[in-house]
């Protein structure tokens, strides 16, 4: 048995409103509660205070009379409002409609079936109407969204530093990305790399990746150690994180003038291509991932050092890049994309990631990326 339609009356003659009660109860479709407003004031309290499914509006009454009346109704109240009114002007009932009245009925004219119909329908016509409100308004949070990620994580960006360049790029498969890469200048020349990548897709991957952003970011501008800055992140977005959820991450602190790279991982491999002999050196993983590590209880994570030679290359792509698969299900491939690295690793980083992106939509041959593609890629010394 489906609730009682809750109708609030809005109507100064008693008589009419001992009609309308009589057609409604006589009605076999309807089942509502009626509550009686003698005043458009008193209607606005009551929609406020307490929302019906359906209005019922007289358009005259002491305090208004009409069209004002429904105007005046219509701006306070979102839900659907049927006129029932003794008017029989037709450029009137025109104007209401125009304006937003779901249905206009003249008293004396409306039999019950005609007036219970006009209920029912308005009110259904009016929960649309809401799911539709509804939906514009999380497009618009959606779009909004969309704008903040195209804003935050542009799709190419180079960055030069003392003694060397590098560049990073995100190639969403969807419009938000679970992607996070960042460049960010430490004051004292040093250059801190950071790629991760949220569990998950979507949206909901999508905002726990501004939580990661932001969180680095501000973190950052006093730590600069990568394994303290690991620790720090991972005390905070650990709390945050829906159980479940985590986030693997690779940081990387540069220093030209010293000649030597910082670095910690947690759940996330890079790779440092050499210059003189093309060897690929793996950057593995100090601990599990941001969200997982105040469950594991493992150790702190330390920082490693690496030495760097004039032309090595620092690469470090999420798995988007070699988990890239074609129509034919085949997998692009980590040791496809490490042999195409050291093919490319003469070219500055902007060009190398523009190149490894097209080399890997060529491979794909029209199929989506069925995840965000990332790279970041560094040449600590020219």
């Amino acid at each position: 048995m489906t609730n009682p339609l809750k109708v609030l009356l809005v109507e100064d003659d008693e008589f009419d409103e001992r009609m309308f009660r009589q057609l409604v109860r006589r009605s076999d479709e309807l089942s509502c509660e009626v509550v009686i407003a003698s005043t458009l004031q008193l209607a606005l309290q009551n929609s406020e205070q307490s929302p019906p499914d359906l209005v019922v509006l007289d358009l005259n009454l002491p305090d208004s009379r009409g069209i004002t009346t429904f105007q005046k109704l219509h701006e306070s109240f979102p839900g659907p409002i049927l006129i029932y009114s003794g008017t029989t002007d037709l450029a009137l009932t025109q104007l209401a409609l125009k304006q937003g009245a779901q249905d206009f009925l003249v008293k004396g004219e409306a039999d019950t079936i005609r007036l219970s119909r006009a209920m029912l329908f308005a009110a259904e016509r009016g929960k649309r109407l809401e799911v539709e409100r509804s939906l514009a308004s999380r497009n618009r949070e959606l779009n909004l969204l969309f704008q903040v990620h195209e804003m935050l994580l542009p799709e190419l960006s180079a960055h030069q530093f003392p003694g060397g360049s590098a560049a990073a790029a995100v190639f969403p498969a969807e419009r938000a990305s679970g992607d996070y890469c960042d460049l960010l200048p430490l004051d004292d020349s040093r250059l801190l790399c950071c790629v991760a990548d949220v569990s998950g897709h979507g949206l909901r991957a999508s905002q726990l990746m501004l939580t990661a952003r932001a969180t680095f970011r501000a973190l950052a501008t006093t730590i600069h150690d990568p394994a303290e800055l690991m620790i720090a992140a991972g005390d905070l977005l650990g709390r945050d994180f829906p159980l479940g959820s985590f986030v693997t991450t690779f940081l990387a602190v540069i220093d030209s003038e010293a000649g030597s790279m910082t670095y910690c991982a947690a759940g996330h491999e890079g790779f440092l291509i050499r210059a003189a002999d093309a060897d690929v050196i793996s950057l593995s993983p100090q601990t599990v991932p941001i969200g997982l590590m105040h469950l594991a209880n493992l150790d702190a994570p330390e920082t490693q050092t690496v030495q760097l030679n004039r032309g090595d290359v620092l690469f470090v792509p999420t798995d988007g890049v070699f988990e890239a698969m074609r129509g034919d299900e085949a997998i692009y491939g980590q040791q496809r994309m490490l042999q195409r690295i050291t093919e490319l690793r003469d070219l500055s980083p902007e060009d190398l990631i523009r190149k490894m992106c097209a080399t890997i939509r060529e491979f794909c041959a029209g199929t989506p990326l069925a995840d965000d593609m990332t790279m970041v890629c560094a040449k600590p010394i020219h």
